[in-house]
């Protein structure tokens, strides 16, 4: 039986395009003259270890382990380095740096204390606890990415077959709102047979809550960008510190 982080990376496959979200984020960091990135929710690697492949020094970070397990093993397969901290975002000062660019994306702070299956979503004082370790990690002068579902409504989607590890994927979805928070059911099938379904919960945000968020971190010029290969249900938003 594979362990969620792997069944995750195959979940991801019929969702992005890869290559186009990697060189997407790539033309940011030149835009943006980011001199040292951090990853702080590196997951299995998208984009990070792809943004290696192409050459960018990225420092990466994540608080579940088993990701991060999975993250060092697509790495080695991919011919990158497989460096990655474990740290909770309120721990990412332990690193004694700050970064031109932060990278949060692929709806991670939607998930904040709420990535084990079975635990509450965070409520969005809790969100915005986070966002303000996050933002502490951006240097004077420096960036930070970050997404939310771009509106709150629930969906059922499916999506176009893709192929990860020479083996076909499909994958289905629906999204509920719950209890103050988004339930999303999740059906991933690898192959002919293998089949998995997951439940998550995330917190009732949108990216326009996130703005506001941002802005009371002290972050400034806060503006939707877009990025080639990236789920168009998230708003991606770019975020700058005061020199």
């Amino acid at each position: 039986m594979r362990a969620f982080p792997e069944v995750f990376d195959y979940y991801q496959a019929p969702l992005y395009n890869r290559d186009a979200l990697a060189a997407s984020v790539a033309s940011l960091i030149r835009d943006v003259a980011a001199g040292t990135v951090l990853d702080c929710a590196c997951g299995t690697g998208l984009p990070a270890i792809d943004l290696r492949a192409l050459g960018i020094a990225v420092e990466c970070s994540d608080s579940d382990p088993g990701m991060l397990e999975q993250f060092r093993v697509n790495a080695i397969a991919r011919g990158v380095s497989d460096k990655a901290h474990q740290l909770a975002w309120s721990d990412l000062g332990t690193l004694g740096r700050q970064f031109g660019l932060v990278l949060c994306r692929g709806n991670s702070i939607a998930y904040a204390d709420s990535w084990e299956h079975t635990t509450p979503a965070a409520p969005l004082a809790a969100i915005e606890f986070h966002v303000r370790a996050i933002a502490a990690a951006v240097a004077p002068g420096g960036y930070l990415l970050i997404d939310a579902p771009r509106e709150r409504k629930e969906i059922s989607a499916g999506y176009p077959v893709a192929v990860l590890r020479g083996e076909r994927v499909r994958v289905s979805e629906g999204v509920r709102l719950a209890g103050g928070c988004r339930a999303w059911t999740h059906q991933v099938t690898i192959g002919k047979k293998e089949r998995h379904e997951f439940t998550r919960y995330s917190a009732d945000i949108t990216g326009e809550t996130l703005r506001g968020m941002l802005a009371r971190a002290g972050l400034t010029g806060i503006t939707e960008v877009t990025l080639e290969g990236e789920r168009p249900s998230y708003q991606s938003l770019l975020a700058r510190r005061a020199a």
